[in-house]
């Protein structure tokens, strides 16, 4: 409640309360039950001592703690157990959705720009009303702004749900019915109890009445307050503590003197910064997101902003309209006169026909356009808030349940002093190792999504070691984590892309390394690597925001379409705007180029410019959060130690260990003496490494070009097919175009002004109506087809997800214990033991079953519908690779069938799929052997996969049921197993769903008689101009018709496409580095020769190896 209300905003407007940290957590005004009542003198200060933010993780942890105590000494079950530890993680990411909301609001730009076109909207429609309403204009004026400016401060003021403004959510009712349920509950379970000992005392004594209230909150007319209303009362019971006694007695004091009391203490502090506005706050909350004026002049000092708005964009495109509203009115002065009273007068002015037409079409694209851009933004807020949750919750179960035995536990022993030094030091040494490992997770994350995409603002060409070791942008840096030069050189030879994954398997090989010596219980470690995996999937979320851009063919259609809408409308305006015609021009340019320069903006969510997800600071919060909590575990630690008489446990090595950690990461790394200290890091340093390089020029190649005279030049930009599709309609509207022109003069002469006076042309009436729900129909198709484009998309991630944590598994938990776990057998010179050679070959096979899972699945959802593609790309993605393979393709097949088979050849045998697979990467041709192509030939390219998914679970089933791979690692196998034939279902669903048929045929026949009828309306005021706004018509609809049709098969060979390939390389070389990764020892119990420690320690038995 206070991190999302009262450190955001303080207390109510008018509560002479201090609202400084130290107020909040001592007073607590605003909450019932207040803090000051529920904590203790030395809790407050514990508590003053963390960060706001993370308090409620702190309390998390205290109670998961508790909770974990039980378990070990058997009061609850471990399924009990842990259904509580995944309640309170509910609880977490509830708040962390709480505080989404609350700090992603909608972009300034966007505000600024809505605000700017709102003025000017509301405050020139006086000079439309006062021909009609004379006298009475402002009557219409009062009632457009009151419509128009009631609407946005409806919207504001619900923007924020947990301040204090109504409409708002009352979390102080909500945490008082939160507390008087819980205390039911509990009186529920003593009621035997409570009866007994009331049985024994007799009566009770009117003393032990308490009450329990109503409270919620009441807005006065100038203050909050806390209202109660008494609503029953109850007898004293066992369940209650001092704090319920001191809640629920009679003699509590009232709100105004609970408020005299917090003001008697805050003077007595020496002030506070109680005075502080909310607006203030929210500043120092978010100090680079700017917001709109609170003030009642704000809606007209905003629209002159200009820091961190989008007027700087837009300079060029407003400029040009201004050029061109001055030529248009000087080129009607010079054909026409100044008299100039109706279009058709003058032939270089025209009648806003067309342009009311295609002005629907294009409102409704730039609209979703921008909708798009902010569902991206907004979904990856999502996704970061997830990866914060994972890491966090991670470190909160490692502290929880990696730790020694404590008083009255199994393995608990008060007289051995020594042992239990040590073992506090093992297990001191490998948290401070998570957690260390937990920061580079999440460093290697911000790499991926920002620097090795992007480079720094100012140095776009960061050297691959360089991000390494200095990472000026990260807090912490990762350079300050790592160990020593030679794990930066080990990094360092791994794909950026691999990184995380590589930690996340050095995390689980020492967590599964623990579960085997019985160091934590099966349920804590599988859910240790559930947190793992939540953290790879909101990375996956995210990278699917950054490398899935709003198409290019989309975009550059849209633009089309605005450019000439906007940059023709000069010459309807110059009729009765005449010496001001640039000033509507310049307006529209703003409107409809400024809300595309927003969307632009924050389509791109993890840039460096704003508005961005500042991924350096949820690094910064997140390593905060965790350090403090491993902070407050080593104290328990030391707590438990000085019940043996053990005093210096702050100055025994891992704690200095730990403390030095947290120094090191809140300082620089010392770049110069990693350097001095390795040849190979400072010979390539500044080298940037080629796949970070590929993938910004790949992605650079599928976006629409971003720079200051993009509006124009990105109209010519690229070799977009949808343009060339709509070549003949844009020709053949503009030849009717010339003929209803030529027809008009021919029968009816050259003066014709009204469609009436001739026989062969149309009123606007019937286009203008029917061309508002055409244009509608064909953005939704284009919206229909993108949010397919990106749900295939998404279900892909979905199939790479599972494939790459399959692979984890395999690596982490299908190998055969090391020394010092059950059921070790050392080896014997050089060669492995048949049980260990055994699991690795198991390990092996099932990482290749992995890649053949995919190449099935890529085939059936491309290759088997559209067969190979025709460029020499097909076979290397983005790279290419020679023509001599390929050649033969552009032989067999003329080009013109590529269109008709989504680009490719159109379909292949299913012997040939097995049999050759040319486009695959890694290809069935080397994954399968001869014995299993005879035997998948018989099986459908449908079912294949199946097949396989069949034969990966039998092999790990064998492994399970001989013990090498523990129950849960085994079902969660089968899970992953189980996404990933979701997912493909789901792809399967899109690409076996279109449109049907007989809409798509209702919407071509509509759209052909409506944009090769418009020639006739538009002839009677363009006349020898009418091919022009035919073309431009035909080219809006057609395009935009076309755009939609080209994303509705994600999966073949023409962009917008999916790159199955490119994915299928991905999971190959990934499963290779993960592999490598989980074969080394990374716990502190597995090397530096302290096996005898580690079995000494281990206080239960495993369950990992059970070999017959």
């Amino acid at each position: 409640r206070q991190a999302v209300r009262e450190h955001r905003h303080g207390y109510p407007e008018g509560c002479p309360a201090p609202s400084d940290d130290a107020g909040l957590v001592r007073d607590d005004v605003f909450g019932r039950p207040g803090l000051g009542v529920l904590l203790t003198e030395e809790e407050k200060k514990e508590f003053l001592a963390i960060d706001p933010n993370n308090r409620a993780n702190m309390v998390v942890w205290r109670m998961q703690s508790i909770v974990e105590h039980h378990r070990r000494l058997g009061h609850v079950c471990e399924r009990g157990a842990f259904d509580i530890y995944h309640d309170l993680e509910g609880c977490l990411e509830a708040f962390k959705h709480m505080e989404r909301i609350v700090s992603t609001k909608m972009p300034f730009q966007y505000l600024h720009m809505v605000n700017f076109l709102l003025f000017i909207f509301v405050f020139s429609a006086p000079f439309v009303f006062t021909t009609g309403f004379k006298w009475l204009s402002p009557i219409p004026s009062c009632i457009v702004a009151i419509s128009f400016y009631g609407v946005a401060e409806v919207a504001r003021s619900i923007e924020d749900p947990y301040s204090w403004t109504k409409p708002c959510h009352d979390l102080t009712g909500t945490g008082w019915r939160l507390y008087s349920e819980s205390l039911q509950l509990h009186e529920a379970s003593v009621a035997d109890v409570d009866a007994v000992l009331a049985k024994n005392r007799g009566e009770s004594s009117r003393d032990e009445q308490v009450s329990v209230d109503d409270v919620w909150l009441d807005a006065g007319e100038s203050v909050v307050r806390v209202a109660v209303q008494p609503r029953s009362s109850v007898r004293g019971s066992v369940a209650h503590g001092a704090a319920d006694i001191a809640l629920l007695s009679s003699k509590r004091p009232d709100e105004a003197a609970r408020i005299d009391a917090a003001v008697q203490r805050g003077d007595e502090a020496g002030g506070s910064d109680g005075a502080t506005s909310a607006a203030t706050r929210a500043r120092e909350a978010n100090p680079s997101q700017p917001e709109l004026s609170d003030a009642w002049h704000g809606f007209i000092t905003d629209i002159f902003r200009y820091k961190k708005t989008v007027y700087g964009e837009i300079i060029p495109q407003v400029l040009l309209a201004f050029i061109i509203g001055w030529v248009a009115q000087l080129i009607k002065l010079w054909r026409c006169g100044g008299q100039v009273q109706e279009a058709f007068e003058c032939p270089v002015t025209f009648a806003p026909y067309a342009h009311s037409v295609i002005g629907s079409v294009l409102a409704f694209m730039i609209v979703y356009r921008f909708k798009f851009a902010y569902d991206r933004y907004y979904e990856a807020k999502s996704a970061i808030g997830e990866l914060h949750c994972g890491l966090r919750n991670f470190n909160i179960g490692v502290c929880a349940f990696l730790r020694d035995a404590r008083e009255g536990e199994p393995g608990y022993n008060r007289k051995d002093v020594k042992g239990a030094k040590e073992r506090l030091a093992l297990f001191m040494k490998e948290r401070t190792e998570l957690l260390r490992l937990s920061g580079l997770l999440f460093g290697f994350i911000r790499h991926v999504l920002r620097e090795q995409r992007l480079g720094y603002p100012d140095d776009p060409d960061p050297g691959d070691k360089q991000l390494l070791l200095q990472d000026k942008r990260g807090a912490p840096c990762v350079g300050s984590l790592m160990r020593d030069a030679a794990e930066v050189a080990e990094f360092s030879g791994i794909p950026f892309q691999n990184r995380a994954n590589t930690v996340v398997t050095r995390i689980q090989s020492i967590v599964e390394h623990h579960r085997r010596l019985g160091h934590v219980c099966e349920r804590a470690a599988f859910d240790l690597y559930r947190e793992c995996e939540l953290v790879l999937a909101s990375l996956k979320s995210c990278e699917r925001v950054v490398t899935t851009p709003i198409p290019f063919q989309y975009l550059q259609m849209s633009n089309f379409v605005t450019f000439f809408f906007t940059y023709s409308a000069p010459f309807i305006f110059t009729v009765s705007y005449q010496y001001i015609s640039f000033f509507p021009a310049c307006l529209l340019a703003m409107a409809f180029y400024g809300i595309n320069s927003v969307g632009e903006v924050i389509e791109r969510p993890f840039n460096w410019r704003e508005p961005n997800h500042d991924l350096t600071g949820v690094g910064l919060r997140v390593w905060r959060e965790c350090v403090q909590i491993h902070r407050r575990c080593a104290s328990r630690d030391a707590e438990t130690l000085s019940a043996h008489g053990v005093t210096d446990v702050a100055e025994s090595e891992p704690f200095v260990a730990f403390e030095e950690l947290a120094r090191r990461a809140a300082e620089p790394p010392d770049v110069e003496n990693v350097l001095a200290s390795s040849k190979e890091l400072r010979r390539n340093f500044r080298s940037r490494r080629a796949s970070a390089v590929v993938m910004a020029n790949e992605l650079a190649s599928r976006e629409y070009p971003r720079h200051t005279f993009s509006f124009l030049t990105g109209l010519f930009d690229g070799s977009n097919e949808t343009l060339r599709r709509v070549v003949p309609q844009v020709l053949l509207a503009a030849a009717i175009g010339a003929v209803a022109n030529w027809a008009k003069v021919h029968m009816c002469g050259a003066d014709v002004k009204l469609s009436s006076e001739c026989s062969v042309t149309f009123h606007t009436e019937a286009h203008a109506i029917c061309g508002a729900i055409i244009g509608f129909l064909l953005v939704f198709c284009a919206n229909i087809a993108y949010l397919r484009y990106y749900e295939a998309r998404s279900a892909v991630g979905d199939i790479y997800h599972g494939l790459r944590n399959m692979n984890i598994e395999f690596a982490s938990f299908l190998r055969a214990p090391i020394a010092g776990e059950p059921g070790h057998v050392p080896a014997k010179g050089t060669d492995l033991p048949d049980d260990a050679a055994s699991i690795k070959d198991d390990q092996l096979e099932l990482r290749r079953l992995s890649n053949v899972l995919f190449a099935f699945i890529r085939q059936a959802l491309r290759e088997h519908r559209h067969g190979y593609r025709f460029d020499a790309r097909s076979r290397g993605g983005e790279k290419g690779v020679g023509d001599g393979k390929f050649g033969f393709l552009r032989r067999m097949f003329k080009p013109g069938k590529a269109a008709t088979f989504g680009g490719g050849t159109g379909p292949v045998s299913e012997a040939s799929l097995l049999d050759q697979d040319l486009c695959g990467e890694p290809s069935l041709t080397t994954l399968l052997t001869d014995e299993e192509r005879v035997r998948y030939a018989d099986v459908p390219v449908g079912n294949r996969f199946n097949v396989c998914v069949a034969e990966i679970q039998r092999v790990v089933a064998r492994n399970q049921r001989e013990g090498d791979l523990y129950e849960k690692a085994a079902y969660d196998v089968y899970k992953e197993c189980d996404r990933v034939l979701s997912a493909f279902k789901t792809c399967e669903r899109i690409v076996t769903t279109p449109i049907p048929y007989q809409y798509v045929h209702m919407v071509n026949l509509v759209l052909f008689f409506f944009v090769f009828s418009a020639p006739l309306v538009f002839t009677v005021t363009f006349k020898r101009l009418t091919p022009l706004p035919s073309g431009i018509l035909a080219l809006g609809f057609y395009g935009i018709w076309e755009v939609g049709r080209s994303m509705m098969d994600p999966f073949d060979w023409i962009e917008p496409c999916v790159n199955l390939t490119a994915i299928g390389r991905r999971i190959s070389t990934e499963a290779q580095r993960i592999t490598d990764a989980g074969r080394k020892r990374h716990s502190v119990f597995a090397n530096g020769g302290k096996v005898g420690v580690a079995e000494r320690i281990a206080r239960r038995k495993p369950t990992a190896f059970v070999r017959r």
